[in-house]
């Protein structure tokens, strides 16, 4: 089952679980999931595996929150450990494959359900090729604040020297702990979230893409065009319209927790860490 969900701005969702497994890509907005004592905060291009029976509580951000949502209704249809514990990615494989999927379901006209399935195969054949294992045991505490720094940084560039000198190791060393043990290198990293920050403010609508790009620290605005499509599939003006919620329209609805303000949660101010 495919469906659109929009929740409102403040909304909580008290523990609660869902008898089916699951895969939701964030097209707007902000949520902060809890499971088990583990909090994750995710925006747009944000994905979230979600198995059956995986008790978790959900905070909407101040702009709420639209989704896709693909409903497994049996386990046997998935296979592999992918589908087995819940994890969410930021901007990395499948988000293409689950635009493309977004695209249908914006189609005004029918579409003949053999391309709808064939579209979420694409989505979930995506995403059981992610590995999010990484070599080396936990990070060290200096390679944290590395990624730290580059966060704070954003939207300015900042050179792999500055970083190495800020941790005291040689500029060698940092990329090759920072690829050992986040998966890619700083220059994809730097790229993915600077993505993500766009996204957000695309989903927001108040700026013009030219400035979105400014202000996610793209060089012009057809640098940012060319990355943007790259990466989604979709030129920045068109995911926009895939991020827009129809005002009154909630295609599929279910038990909601009960709206409440952003008390006792500070939003931050760029894209969530992986």
């Amino acid at each position: 089952m495919i469906s659109e969900v929009s929740y409102a701005p403040g909304e909580r969702m008290a523990p609660h679980f869902h008898p089916h497994s699951s895969v939701t890509l964030v097209l707007a907005g902000e949520i902060v999931e809890s499971v088990g004592g583990r909090e994750e905060v995710a925006g747009p291009l944000s994905v979230v595996v979600k198995p059956a029976g995986v008790v978790h509580s959900d905070l909407f951000g101040p702009r709420g929150a639209h989704t896709l949502q693909i409903r497994i209704r049996e386990k046997s249809e998935v296979e592999g450990a992918w589908m087995e514990g819940w994890r969410w990615h930021h901007a990395r494989m499948g988000i293409r494959e689950f635009i493309a999927l977004a695209q249908v379901a914006k189609e005004r006209r029918p579409v003949p359900a053999s391309t709808v399935e064939t579209q979420v195969w694409d989505v979930l054949g995506a995403l059981a090729g992610v590995d999010d294992v990484r070599e080396g045991g936990a990070p060290p505490p200096w390679l944290i604040r590395v990624r730290e720094a580059l966060d704070d940084q954003l939207p300015d560039p900042v050179e792999v020297r500055e970083l190495a000198e800020y941790a005291g190791v040689h500029p060698i060393s940092l990329t090759r702990a920072f690829k050992r043990h986040f998966g890619e290198t700083v220059t994809q990293y730097r790229l993915r979230t600077r993505l993500r920050q766009a996204a957000g403010i695309l989903a927001r609508g108040s700026m013009s893409v030219s400035a979105v790009a400014h202000s996610s620290g793209f060089s012009d605005h057809s640098h940012f065009c060319r990355e943007f499509r790259r990466a989604t599939g979709v030129a920045p003006s068109d995911y926009c319209r895939l991020a827009g919620v129809e005002r009154g329209r909630r295609l599929s609805t279910g038990s909601r927790g009960a709206a409440s303000g952003e008390a006792g949660h500070a939003w931050p101010g760029h894209p969530p860490r992986v």
